[in-house]
């Protein structure tokens, strides 16, 4: 599992893309709540961020 973790590297941006997909997922146990957050651009499905908890 680091491995994919290590792999993604969110974009910084300041602007949300005209399309946004956005899933609440069951996280690993290293993170402290049961629940993680992914928001990625609905366009080109790249990552922009995972948000523990």
């Amino acid at each position: 599992m680091k491995i994919i973790a290590q792999q993604v590297k969110p974009k910084i941006s300041d602007i949300l893309p005209s399309h946004l997909s956005f899933d609440e997922f069951k996280s690993t146990k290293d993170v402290e709540g049961a629940m993680s957050f992914i928001y990625c651009d609905g366009s080109t499905h790249e990552i922009l961020d995972i948000l523990p908890d």
